[in-house]
């Protein structure tokens, strides 16, 4: 420890040092005092002379006695280390702790070191002990300057120690200290370190007007001064000065002479200096090199250049020694403070290491060198501290290298733009291997934004080689999340914006492994994208080939269960010539058909994505039973969930469908396997349609109708042409007829039915060709576009129609005041029309009022039916002109149908409507006069009541509540109760009744048992629709509103919660990419009133058609 060899410099009158003094006396203790002069005496070298016998005999002894006063030595200084250490912590307590001087001084000596808490104990003790500063010896009172110079300078800024030193030197001459020559040199050398200005002639001057001499050391510091600057011709004075004087020339005279040579870049006399000097024991060379390479530091700043001086070292002068280090090291922490970089890879051959790691030895203080470190990269000086950091020891360099890691979370925040560069040093040294890496999981744990620190990191060499082997594209995540929240706050029309966004997204995800929740929003962006504009979402589609079969499968998957409707346009659209996963869609498909009620369109739909997961030239590629689309064709016809009619139509559309083909193989193996089971067998024969189809039929299938009839009136031309060919052209042509509802295409299609009637085919095909199906089809579009004479045809060509295309051609004949026509054609009905049936007919007739009415007296007439079924009938008819009227905004024509009916029946008709399309459209004069209407007949309480609800169905709950207080005392009684409950039931608003109950939860506005009726069916709604969000609404508003509910309807809802829950969790299982969305269907927009008849919601828009009004039950 450094505080041994300075024993003797301690104050002698401390009593715990003078026990240690006061041991036995050695010859020699190598101690020398730091303030003696030192006197190089010339000896001359003798020639080597042979000694004598008596000679060496006397040497031997003389050798003997030194040795022996030697092992003395060690032997007092043993037992002065121990008795030191017995009081270590006495004396190397932190002198801020001590309470006098003397003891501050002890202990500054021993420690070697300060900080600023020790400079302000020292000049707050200074000031109150005024007695004990002015009785310091100039020894002590040196060690105090140097305490804010060299001491201190590592812990403590130099502006700090500037002002310590002159108060500290202010104090001592108000208490009249006697300065020494110590107390001059300590505080030049103080100054001097601190960066003041030094002038070397008023110092000279200064010291002289004290009445005091300088010595050998004033002058080496002097000549320090001159150093600095490089002021030689300085520093030659000075020697010669001490020449004139007498007083020898010192190390540090010497050192500085060489230093202001080489500062000067004076090369050759540099070493012409250290050459002559080398000859002089007194003088160490090695510290004369040592300056050179320290100027040279400081002047160039460039670790070659000291490299070069270092170089010139000879190899016998053991320059790698303990001695030396602490010298080189100040090179190459100037270095290091200079910014330069290279810095211990040129330096490193010319200080000692530890062999093993090539860092400093174990002996040095590498928890002072690693303090060194963390302030460099504090003060912004990344590459000396990266230079130091390889100096350390590997403790230190993990505590280092963790004090880096949560030092770049600073940097980014205060200074994000030099993150980069910081990084990159960091890592081309190999101190962190992945810096922005680290410094993002650390953001991440202390939760900041992380997304700013994200960009960074994707520009940067780091993520480059992370993703070169494309093994972690869990790196893109932030990046595709950030774009998918900008993709879902830029509006649908902003399609140039989002069609950049969707080009960015498509390459960064990998659509076979990636977290479904971001396939989800991706597929609800290309929802929004297609719902905005099909030929945008087209744009996205062509722009990412690469990836669209990707894309069109998350957008079938999400719109398969909620949207097939609209999906079967897409199909026909955007998504025609597109291919689909079938394995991805295939489990959606196969839930699908499990539903009970599926229409045809929606079959045909299902059809067209089966299709689309097959190739698209109808070749089989794929090994024999080894394709997706037989996998998939496999598993739907051989389910025990699917039934055979639904299946067999299924197979049907598939057949026409021309890329739809199984091998041979590939059939006899379904056929194997459903004939093996008893209960299917019947399915083998239908397979065999979807064997692969020849060349023609494929051609056909792709063809469009003016075409195909052209190549029909070829084959009608040709003799040869056989009749099963034509059959199946017939059929192909037939169905897309069909389907092509935009005009009136029945007279082509009854041309087609007569020629495929005349067709002999064979008994085979008679299995698969059927046109008679497609007679009702025609019949009823030349009935809707009113071609009566097609009609006409079609009707004699086949009379067993549905009862409702019957009763649809008498409503048309009396339409045409062809009253005979009417009863021949309804003379084929053998039974009375069910109401729903009656009710259908008329709605697909857009014909006036009177001509409905003189269709209920001619159903009257037929069939007698009863007073209620034509009451009904009436009360549609007016339903079907109020509707009309409020679909075309002419709410003065809708009061006036719902004034003469409700005149007419003596209760109010249609209120309920009229007031929802006030609502909306703001008409508050009609909306005042359906009031009154309703008041005049009823009551005032019913009237209020119809329009709290219009209100709610109009999505106003706060103007509902403003009514109800306005209203007072407002009571819903059980028949009007059950009435609202049934309307909101078919209009499938369960938010409605919610809204309701909150409104009239009291018991003096309706009855407990009645508001539990309704609460049963709201939750059977929200069950339906799977929202549990509006269930748990529900439940908490139940007990906000401290409502009683019994045990049974409690039960009822905890388990609907649990259901709805469970349905969404399933959906978001099976779907791999998206999850229904849970918000209540208001698909429906029209219910029945209390008899049965036909309600408006208030999400009817003005453009809607009579023929969305439901059924009557």
């Amino acid at each position: 420890m450094s505080g041994y060899n300075l024993v003797r410099r301690l104050n002698p009158k401390t009593p715990l040092l003078n026990a240690a003094l006061s041991t036995t006396s050695v010859v020699s203790s190598g101690v020398v005092e730091a303030s003696a002069p030192t006197t190089a005496v010339h000896v001359p070298f003798s020639r080597r002379r042979v000694l004598s016998e008596t000679d060496r005999r006397r040497a031997s002894a003389a050798s003997r006695r030194h040795d022996g006063a030697l092992q003395r030595f060690k032997e007092v200084q043993r037992e002065r280390k121990l008795f030191i250490e017995r009081h270590r912590d006495a004396i190397e307590e932190h002198a801020a702790a001590q309470k006098d001087l003397t003891s501050m001084v002890d202990s500054i000596e021993f420690t070697l070191t300060g900080d600023r808490k020790l400079l302000q104990k020292v000049l707050s003790v200074a000031k109150t002990d005024i007695t004990g500063l002015s009785g310091l010896s100039d020894r002590q009172f040196a060690v105090l300057l140097n305490a804010g110079g060299r001491l201190t300078a590592d812990q403590v800024p130099a502006e700090a120690r500037r002002q310590y030193v002159d108060a500290l030197w202010q104090l001592a001459v108000t208490a009249n200290f006697p300065f020494g020559i110590q107390s001059w040199n300590a505080r030049i050398a103080a100054n001097l370190e601190n960066g003041v200005e030094v002038d070397v002639v008023g110092t000279l001057k200064d010291i002289s007007a004290a009445q005091l001499e300088p010595n050998e050391e004033t002058f080496g510091i002097l000549a320090q001064v001159y150093a600095q600057t490089g002021k030689t011709a300085g520093i030659l004075q000075i020697i010669s000065l001490l020449k004139e004087q007498n007083i020898p020339a010192t190390q540090p005279l010497f050192e500085s002479l060489v230093y202001s040579t080489a500062f000067n870049s004076e090369d050759a006399q540099v070493s012409a200096i250290i050459k002559s000097l080398s000859s002089n024991p007194s003088v160490s060379t090695s510290g004369l090199y040592i300056a050179a390479a320290l100027a040279k530091a400081r002047s160039t700043k460039d670790p070659v250049a000291v490299a070069k001086v270092l170089a010139e070292v000879p190899h016998a002068l053991a320059f790698k020694s303990k001695e030396n280090l602490n010298g080189i090291l100040e090179v190459v922490f100037t270095l290091a403070d200079a910014r330069a970089t290279g810095i211990v890879e040129a330096l490193r051959p010319y200080f000692m290491t530890h062999q093993p790691t090539g860092t400093l030895p174990i002996f040095y203080d590498h928890e002072g060198l690693a303090a060194r470190v963390r302030k460099l990269f504090y003060a912004g000086n990344v590459d000396g501290a990266v230079e130091l950091y390889e100096l350390l020891d590997s403790e230190r360099r993990f505590q280092t290298r963790i004090y880096f890691e949560e030092k770049l979370l600073d940097v980014f925040k205060r200074d994000p733009a030099s993150l980069p560069e910081l990084a990159s040093k960091l890592r081309a040294k190999g101190i962190i291997k992945l810096p922005l890496t680290k410094l993002i999981e650390r953001a991440l744990q202390q939760r900041i934004s992380i997304f700013a620190l994200y960009e960074i990191f994707l520009a940067s060499e780091e993520f480059t080689e992370l993703t070169s082997d494309n093994k972690r594209p869990h790196l893109h995540l932030p990046l595709i999340t950030n774009l998918l929240n900008q993709l879902e706050k830029t509006p649908p029309t902003e399609t140039d914006i989002r069609l950049g966004l969707f080009n960015q997204i498509a390459p960064l995800i990998n659509f076979s492994d990636t977290d479904p929740r971001i396939l989800k929003k991706l597929a609800t962006a290309l929802v929004a994208q297609v719902t905005a504009s099909e030929k945008s979402f087209s744009q996205v589609l062509q722009s990412n080939r690469f990836c669209a079969v990707h894309l069109a499968t998350l957008l079938v998957n999400e719109m398969f269960v909620e949207q097939l409707d609209r999906l079967e346009a897409l199909m026909k659209g955007p998504l025609a010539n597109e291919k689909l996963y079938l394995s991805r869609v295939h489990p959606v498909i196969v839930r699908y058909l499990r539903k009970p009620h599926i229409d045809d369109s929606e079959l045909r739909t299902i059809a067209a994505v089966v299709a689309a997961g097959f190739p698209s030239d109808g070749q089989i590629t794929a090994p024999v039973g080894q394709s997706y689309g037989f996998r998939c064709i496999r598993d739907l016809i051989t389910s025990n969930v699917i039934g055979d009619e639904r299946l067999q139509l299924l197979i049907k559309l598939l057949s026409e469908e021309p890329n739809v083909t199984l091998a041979k193989e590939e059939v006899k193996k379904i056929e194997s396997e459903l004939r093996s089971s008893s209960n299917k067998s019947q399915r083998a024969d239908w397979v065999k349609q979807l064997q692969r189809k020849s060349k023609a039929v494929v051609r056909w299938l792709s063809s469009d109708v003016d075409a195909l009839q052209e190549e029909a009136n070829f084959l009608e031309t040709k003799e040869d042409a056989k009749p099963g060919v034509r059959a199946k052209l017939y059929d192909i042509l037939l169905r897309k007829y069909a389907d092509d509802t935009s005009h009136n295409n029945s007279p082509n299609m009854l041309n087609l039915l007569k020629k495929s009637f005349a067709l002999d085919i064979a008994a085979e095909s008679r299995g698969w060709f059927q046109p008679l199906k497609y007679v009702s089809i025609a019949m009823r579009r030349a009935l809707v576009f009113g071609d009566y004479d097609t009609a006409q045809a079609l009707w004699d060509l086949k009379k067993d129609c549905p009862p409702d295309l019957k009763l649809l051609y008498a409503l048309c004949w009396l339409d045409q005041n062809e009253e005979a026509k009417a009863i021949d054609a309804a003379s084929t009905l053998k039974q009375v029309p069910p109401d729903h049936v009656l009710i259908r007919v008329m709605q697909q007739k857009h014909t006036s009022g009177e001509t409905l009415e003189k269709f209920v007296e001619f159903i009257s007439k037929k069939f007698s039916i009863s007073n209620l079924t034509r009451k009904r009938l009436t009360r549609v008819i007016k339903k079907m002109e109020l509707v009309t009227a409020i679909e075309k905004g002419d709410l003065q024509q809708a009061f006036k149908v719902v004034e003469q009916t409700t005149r007419q029946h003596s209760e109010a008709f249609g209120q309920n409507d009229l007031m929802a399309a006030c609502v909306r459209l703001e008409n508050l004069a009609t909306l005042k006069s359906t009031f009154q209407l309703v008041s005049s007949y009823h009551d005032r309480n019913t009237a209020y009541i119809d329009m709290v609800v219009a209100f709610l169905e109009c999505n106003h709950f706060k103007r509902a509540q403003q009514l109800v207080h306005k209203a007072g005392s407002v009571y819903v009684n059980s028949s009007k109760m059950e009435f609202l409950t049934s309307r909101e039931l078919e209009l499938k608003r369960p938010d409605v009744l919610h809204r309701l109950f909150l409104i009239i939860n009291d018991p003096d506005r309706a009855s407990t048992a009645d508001l539990a009726v309704m609460l049963e069916k709201c939750v059977d709604m929200y069950t339906e629709a799977d929202n549990v969000e509006g269930l748990r609404e529900l439940q908490n508003d139940i007990a906000k509103v401290k409502f009683n509910l019994e045990r049974k309807l409690r039960a009822h809802l905890d388990s609907a919660i649990v259901k709805a829950a469970s349905s969404n969790r399933t959906k978001k299982t099976h779907r791999t990419d998206s999850v229904s969305s849970s918000a209540t269907t208001r698909s429906s927009s029209t219910s029945t009133d209390g008899d049965g008849h036909q309600q408006l919601s208030a999400s009817v828009s003005p453009s809607a058609t009579a023929e969305t009004i439901a059924e009557v039950a």
